[in-house]
């Protein structure tokens, strides 16, 4: 069993009733994995050559150091660069493919100076620019095979700047 889990029963995209909540991976996610609101990226940063890297690591992949810091990442960053994804992911992909929707994909800077992609949530393609400010959202992917609710992490507009 998955220690990284979280006892509360919900609902996946699919609508399929799972108990526990578990991290796409581990070491990605802050615990506890509940409530969704205050889980947090995770990573790590090199004391040898200074890199951060997304996820904990036990040695830095730029230059072999086993001597590294885990950190925590901020919950807002700003789009380096992004696309639309205009057909569906290949298996072993589960979630919504039929019918597909097309989503927006952001590579996304920390200001802890990691730069990752992700998936944008809750926003319009036309209104995504370079430089948007956005916010880390935890959100509820699909049902693994023991019935576990995977969760994953996108980022979405920040609220004030939906007004402008």
């Amino acid at each position: 069993m998955n220690t990284a889990s979280a006892e509360s029963e919900h609902k996946d995209e699919g609508g399929k009733k799972s108990s526990q909540l578990v991290p796409f991976a581990p070491g990605f996610l802050t615990e506890p994995l509940y409530p969704l609101e205050q889980v947090l990226l995770r990573g790590c940063q090199c004391l040898s050559c200074g890199i951060t890297l997304f996820g904990i690591r036990y040695a830095c992949e730029n230059c072999c150091s086993r001597e590294l810091k885990d950190i925590t990442f901020s919950r807002r960053g700003k789009i380096y660069s992004y696309t639309r994804a205009n057909f569906p992911p290949p298996p072993p992909y589960e979630g919504q493919t039929d019918p597909f929707v097309p989503y927006t994909i952001a590579w996304v800077d920390l200001p802890e100076g990691v730069r990752l992609i992700s998936t944008l949530v809750d926003c319009n393609f036309d209104s995504v620019k370079i430089g948007l400010d956005v916010e880390l959202v935890i959100v509820r992917g699909w049902t693994d095979a023991e019935g576990n609710g995977v969760i994953s992490y996108a980022f979405k507009q920040i609220e004030a700047q939906n007004n402008r």
